[in-house]
């Protein structure tokens, strides 16, 4: 659960005097401009229970298990780069593949957390946003590295995954040069039987 009651963010402008290099907080009116020679960077402190518990840049504070210890969040997960929050993934064995990429699958990935059916997908690049969700909520995730091309070897090992799952989901069916191997597993479906669902009301 999260102490969302007692915990509180906030946000201010810190102003470094190149004469002093200390940091000093900065009170100004919304109209007020930087002194012209100072240099400025914004800072988040972060409170609970009326104490400052952490302090810094947002790229220091804002990070996944800051936010986690802070909110107290043991069954999900906080993504420093969508500023999202993910609950717990569906335990069990993976009922479906989810053939996704380029944004298709996270709708479809959080529609099936909440109705508590656990899944398996890819294939994706680890710079595919659908890849940042689906690492926390799939049982199972098929990927490639960061700006890489879907190799016959990640979609051989999706199609056996998509064998146990028994049913398909093709949240997308555009491929191009580096997702080109994706396709392979409509193809597969179609050869082995597994069915190939519309809705997830059929999983």
């Amino acid at each position: 659960t999260a102490r969302s009651a007692k915990s509180t963010m906030v946000m201010g402008a810190l102003s470094t005097s190149r004469s002093s290099g200390k940091a000093a907080p900065v009170k100004r009116s919304a109209s007020s401009t930087p002194a012209a020679d100072s240099t400025h960077s914004v800072a988040v402190g972060v409170t609970s229970w009326r104490r400052v518990c952490m302090a810094g840049a947002p790229e220091e504070v804002l990070c996944e298990e800051k936010i986690r210890a802070l909110y107290g969040l043991q069954n999900g997960s906080y993504n420093a780069l969508f500023g999202s929050v993910e609950l717990e993934k569906p335990q069990g064995e993976a009922r479906l593949f989810v053939l996704a990429g380029g944004g298709t699958g996270i709708p479809v990935f959080r529609a099936l957390q909440r109705r508590g059916i656990p899944f398996s997908c890819g294939i994706f690049p680890e710079n595919d946003v659908d890849f940042q969700v689906a690492r926390v909520l799939a049982q199972k995730v098929f990927s490639v590295p960061a700006f890489s091309r879907v190799t016959e070897e990640a979609a051989s090992r999706a199609c056996e995954e998509l064998s146990r799952a028994g049913k398909l989901y093709a949240a997308c069916k555009t491929f191009g040069e580096c997702n080109a191997e994706c396709a392979r597993l409509l193809s597969f479906a179609k050869e082995r039987g597994i069915p190939e669902i519309l809705t997830l009301s059929e999983v």
